[in-house]
């Protein structure tokens, strides 16, 4: 093994590697000093079980500002998805304090209305956090024209005809009780100003149908979610954009504005042109409603303090990290 990698001395000679199950049997393993510390990528275990590392003797639980995010994608190729009067109700009628303690805890943070988190280049501190408003949501729904016109407790399309809304969860089995959970309250949530809807079920159980439906962009309420290294330089606006051409094309959002903002963010030549075309984008967020965070999540990756010191502990990705091959020694 080399003592040195691109002029820089290593302290870690070598590494054991093991695989478990599950989360919990990864964080029991940190806990009983049987792996000395967890790496899964975009993965942190949740909020529930970081209590279970939370004050353990030589124990850090990990936490660390999440650049990723859960979001809500709205689908611009559907009605009524692609009306703004529309999707500025929905985020007014979400409880967003719910959506905060159901995701992340007790250390969960209410996001503003530009989506991406705070430990991200071009984050915007000045947007307005995110707030229920049911009597603001009612408000926008009644003068756009979706009334209960038959007097059901639903209302209905500007035109008379029938609404509900489908709210389609990303398949992944890992989060899929977190994503149901999301789901319920948004369905909830809008029940309670006159919007109906449904859960997408055959994306929730059967991933075929689910990545084909989303690549089609017939989604109408999408729940997903940002990993940390797409947030790093793509941003959750990667996830709204419209671009067929990439592999993994999510986008439906065509609006003028964004797609310039969002081209420019994709040929910045500087740091300073990449964080104004990132500002942008987040103010055309708030203006737009082109999509929202549902929480800013802290990740926990934990490790153990009893053997070794020096761990570097990177926003969202743990101490399992480039860095920490050059600072972590024995104690």
């Amino acid at each position: 093994v080399a003592d040195s990698y691109l002029g820089r001395e290593l302290t870690v000679k070598s590494v054991t590697v093991r695989t478990y199950d599950s989360q919990d049997a990864l964080a029991m393993a940190v806990r009983t000093g049987e792996v000395d510390a967890m790496y899964d990528y975009a993965s942190p275990i949740p909020p529930t079980l970081a209590q279970s590392v939370t004050g353990v003797e030589n124990v850090n639980n990990g936490m660390s500002k999440n650049l990723g995010n859960y979001m809500l994608l709205f689908g611009f190729k559907k009605q009524p998805t692609d009306d703004l009067a529309f999707r500025k109700a929905v985020r007014a009628a979400l409880d967003y304090k719910l959506l905060r303690s159901s995701v992340g805890g007790e250390d969960g943070e209410i996001p503003s209305t530009g989506v991406i988190a705070p430990p991200n280049k071009g984050f915007d501190e000045t947007l307005p956090k995110l707030a229920q408003d049911v009597d603001e949501a009612n408000r926008i729904l009644d003068e756009a024209g979706y009334a209960d016109v038959n007097g059901d407790g639903w209302r209905e399309m500007p035109d008379g005809s029938e609404m509900n809304v489908l709210i389609t969860p990303q398949y992944n089995q890992t989060r899929a009780a977190l994503y149901l959970r999301i789901a319920e309250i948004m369905s909830s949530n809008l029940a309670d100003v006159g919007i109906n809807t449904t859960l997408d079920e055959e994306s929730v159980r059967n991933s075929d149908y689910a990545n084909e439906f989303r690549r089609s962009g017939e989604y109408e309420l999408y729940i997903g979610y940002t990993s940390p290294g797409v947030a790093m330089y793509d941003t959750s606006f990667f996830y709204m954009a419209y671009n067929p051409n990439t592999t993994n094309p999510w986008g439906t959002c065509t609006l003028p504005e964004f797609a310039a903002a969002y081209e420019a963010k994709q040929a910045a030549g500087s740091y300073e042109a990449y964080n104004a075309a990132v500002t942008e984008l987040q103010h055309i967020a708030d203006e737009q409603v082109v999509g929202l965070a549902v929480c800013w999540d802290k990740a926990y990756f934990p490790y153990r303090t009893d053997k070794f010191e020096g761990w570097t502990n990177y926003p969202a990705w743990g101490v399992i990290n480039w860095e920490t091959w050059f600072t972590l020694h024995t104690k």
